[in-house]
């Protein structure tokens, strides 16, 4: 009896496992720093809970700072929506962050802890505990300009923490 209801417990906790997991893949799923640029949102706040988010779901985080007025922002956020697979991937691998630089907010405070941002949208990825591990504009997942789902995938491979 006691070996069946380990089963049972065991098989549960797998279950809720994957379904936390598989809940965090699609974008209606994300939290609201993963969404949009805001001006009003506080950096250091979201960037400590996009941490804690990728501690508790084996992720690293994908910074990107960029802005509204940013269209190459718009293109690559199209790009992810744009395909399931694409989507799924990307937030299988990364808690997005999104930091807002305008007019309005700049951020520097935040962004005075990051160097070599050089346009837009740049990234950078962090291991969950904060420490960058990767600096660059988009450019290694376009093809003259354009987001490319293969290059994409290989970008996604690369930075896809292995199993725990």
């Amino acid at each position: 009896m006691y070996k069946q209801l380990f089963k049972l417990v065991l098989s549960l906790l797998m279950l809720f496992s994957v379904s936390a997991i598989t809940a965090m893949t699609s974008l209606e799923q994300q939290p609201i720093y993963s969404l949009k640029y805001d001006p009003k949102r506080n950096a250091f706040d979201d960037g400590r809970a996009a941490l804690k988010l990728a501690q508790e779901t084996h992720r690293r985080v994908m910074i990107e700072v960029g802005g509204d007025w940013c269209m190459y922002c718009h293109i690559f956020d199209r790009f992810v929506r744009s395909d399931i697979e694409v989507e799924k991937r990307f937030f299988e691998t990364f808690v997005l962050l999104k930091v807002n630089v305008s007019d309005e907010n700049p951020n520097k405070e935040f962004l005075s802890g990051f160097k070599g941002i050089n346009g837009y949208p740049y990234v950078f990825i962090t291991e969950t505990n904060g420490k960058v591990i990767y600096a660059n504009d988009m450019r290694e997942m376009t093809i003259k300009g354009k987001p490319d789902k293969e290059k994409m995938f290989k970008f996604l491979a690369r930075w896809k923490l292995g199993e725990k």
